[in-house]
């Protein structure tokens, strides 16, 4: 139950959310309602940087596309048909690039941005690690997913069309753990902020 007043009125609380860096708490006696004194609560909410929210936001746009396409997309490949391959198969890639290529290049520079430019309370190593991820994704797309396209785009071959699958399993956990390390760096952000703030 709340506590009243010698008039029966419940004291308000007022609660403010902020964007800064630490929380506080703080009384003053100017805060008033009806005559009553109230408590104004501060709770800073840390904001990350450009760069952490692209990478994050990237990497997991990019982790729900691959784990798709290793799913559902390439392994209906084989179901396509001889015949009409070639031209689905250049449909396929002409749309697809509209779809990876931004978010690709956003993830790759937001991730070299967090390695080279430290970011506050997220560890140097937990950086160049999601730096390395994403650079080992370009790597895989370039040396192995590409080449292997372009022997699809010469017609279907059904060995072709399973080390696809089989080679971007091996991109889909790349991604996956860039993901991962990009939520870790935002969660390192957050507790380094609010332990600034509670030592202020």
């Amino acid at each position: 139950m709340s506590r009243r007043d010698e008039a029966g009125r419940t004291p308000t609380v007022r609660t403010t959310l902020c964007f800064s860096s630490h929380c506080s708490y703080r009384s003053s006696p100017t805060d008033r309602l009806d005559g009553h004194p109230t408590r104004a609560y501060d709770i800073d909410m840390p904001t990350p940087s450009l760069a952490l929210l692209a990478a994050l936001i990237s990497a997991w746009f990019m982790t729900g596309v691959i784990w798709f396409v290793q799913i559902v997309h390439y392994p209906l490949f084989a179901a396509v048909g001889v015949d009409g391959f070639r031209d689905y198969h250049t449909a396929h890639a002409r749309l697809t690039t509209w779809v990876v290529a931004l978010p690709m290049l956003i993830e790759l520079l937001a991730a070299g941005r967090l390695a080279l430019v430290a970011e506050p309370g997220v560890p140097p190593m937990l950086s160049w690690l999601g730096f390395v991820l994403a650079l080992s994704v370009w790597a895989s797309t370039m040396l192995v997913q590409v080449p292997l396209h372009d022997q699809l785009a010469r017609g279907f071959d059904l060995e072709t069309q399973r080390r696809l699958v089989l080679t971007n399993l091996a991109r889909a956990i790349l991604w996956s753990g860039h993901a991962a390390v990009a939520t870790l760096q935002l969660l390192a952000s957050f507790r380094s902020a609010a332990a600034a703030g509670s030592s202020a």
